[in-house]
């Protein structure tokens, strides 16, 4: 089904009216990297695919190509570049994308490519760096670059930067709620953010979570948690952090789903629990 929008990245419940706001009714698809995988997701009408953006280097003689691809997937299936990928999706006018960057070079190339399509991203853009192994530099220019080119866009973050770890605790210290709420104060975000967490750690975290709700100049932000086996057993913990969770389903060829799913808790205003 294509969706009719004006509206360039508009919000997930923009762009699907028909969920009536139960973002429990969004199917998800994860690595849809090559050709093959996202016909397919659009076949089976996944609503938001997620994507890895990876910069590929080749030697023709003594000149050296850069180019943008998607990463292959698990089948061996070749990446398509991030043109073709962005603009099938902004033909099939009927999917959200979510894109992960694990280093800053790569986004910076990708920035090239989305200001190009400017005016045709009329469905949702989420633009994820995987901070694991980014230095803070790189982490705050990430946020600056996204701030000052796609202000409509969904951004997050990983908790951990480098070098960084959870420790024996295994849980969300205050000091590192503290470094995420810091670093988005101090590169002046005040788009819509999403904040990537483990499900079961953030389940014993509940003493330091809800300090992401208040952050200085963003009122749209949503609790990103993420397991892959078990997921239903935090749903309950994780209510207490935020008062509205959505489960982002990665949708199956066969029509079934997989043990690992994404939980999504996002502030709602309107009521308390």
């Amino acid at each position: 089904m294509k969706i009719a929008s004006t509206e360039e990245m508009p919000s997930i419940k923009k762009f699907f009216p028909r969920i009536k706001n139960d973002l429990t009714q969004l199917t998800w698809d994860d690595y849809v990297n090559s050709g093959v995988a996202l016909q397919e997701a659009l076949e089976r009408k996944v609503m938001v695919i997620v994507s890895d953006v990876t910069l590929y280097y080749s030697t023709f003689g003594k000149k050296t190509r850069m180019s943008l691809k998607m990463s292959p997937d698990s089948y061996g299936n070749e990446g398509m570049t991030l043109e073709q990928f962005m603009k099938k999706v902004a033909d099939a006018k009927s999917v959200a994308v979510k894109l992960n960057f694990e280093k800053i070079e790569v986004f910076e190339e990708s920035i090239k490519v989305l200001k190009a399509m400017s005016g045709k991203i009329k469905f949702p853009l989420w633009l994820n760096a995987v901070t694991d192994h980014m230095e803070d530099k790189d982490i705050d220019k990430f946020l600056s670059l996204c701030t000052h080119n796609f202000r409509k866009a969904t951004i997050s973050i990983g908790m951990l930067h480098k070098g960084q770890t959870l420790g024996s605790e295994r849980r969300y210290s205050a000091k590192l709620v503290t470094q995420m709420k810091d670093t988005l104060i101090r590169n002046n975000v005040t788009q819509r953010v999403a904040f990537p967490v483990i499900a079961p750690i953030a389940a014993d975290s509940l003493d330091t979570l809800p300090a992401l709700k208040h952050v200085h100049g963003i009122t749209d932000s949503a609790l990103y948690p993420v397991h892959e086996e078990h997921w239903r057993q935090y749903v309950g913990p994780t209510r207490r952090v935020e008062t509205r969770i959505y489960i982002e389903v990665i949708a199956q060829g066969n029509g079934g789903f997989p043990p690992g799913v994404i939980l999504t808790a996002q502030q709602d205003k309107s009521r308390r629990e």
